[in-house]
């Protein structure tokens, strides 16, 4: 009897120590390591906002005057290499008599940004000047000489209108979630001894952005 029991418990703690090692064996299977990339595209849009007309103060034909008014347009772009602006007329000279595109207001006398505007007293001119954060040189300001400098004012600085863009404003980077405005102005002037055609007179004007 003696002998059996004796058997018996070897036989137990022969295979409890199998269990044992068994258990600490399945506790250290090594694991398997995969890596893999997240990828996402983000499109380019672009934004431009602008008022659909401008009013004009009126001028007297015969004993002459000016007149100054503007349009604040916002580009709003995420584009990386940001944007360009761009300002045209529908006709060559742009401010036509609404009765006969034979009467008109002469372009003005540059298509270089001049700092003062000049205007010959038999004359009649219109033209079109830029201030914003973001103007081109061409538009930009010392004080006295247009070109250079970093002001930039719409009572300064105008030039002749063309049917081909002209850039006014750009940005090599996004925008601010709210966009940057571009101040466009546009001047109109009658010489004293003009005696300018009564009549309305209208400028097809368009105003362009494009992501770079």
């Amino acid at each position: 009897m003696v002998t059996v029991l004796f058997l018996l418990s070897i036989t137990f703690f022969s295979f409890e120590g199998t269990l044992v090692s068994a258990d600490q064996t399945t506790s250290t299977v090594p694991t398997s390591t995969l890596n893999f990339n997240v990828t996402l595209t983000v499109t380019s849009e672009l934004s431009l906002t602008c008022p659909s007309s401008l009013a004009m103060s009126s001028i007297s034909g015969l004993t002459g005057g000016s007149s100054i008014n503007y349009v604040d347009c916002n580009v709003k772009s995420n584009d990386y290499n940001g944007y360009l602006l761009y300002v045209s007329a529908s006709s060559s000279p742009a401010l036509v008599n609404n009765a006969s595109s034979s009467i008109y207001f002469s372009d003005y006398r540059t298509s270089t940004p001049e700092f003062t505007w000049t205007n010959a007293s038999a004359s009649s001119s219109f033209g079109v000047s830029v201030s914003s954060s973001n103007a081109v040189a061409a538009f930009k300001n010392t004080g006295s000489v247009c070109g250079s400098g970093t002001t930039s004012t719409y009572t300064n600085c105008f030039r002749s209108l063309s049917t081909s863009n002209i850039n006014i404003a750009s940005d090599s980077a996004p925008t601010i979630s709210a966009g940057v405005t571009t101040s466009i102005a546009f001047k109109a002037e009658v010489g004293a001894t003009r005696n300018q055609p009564t009549g309305s007179y209208t400028a097809g004007i368009t105003v362009t952005a494009f992501n770079q």
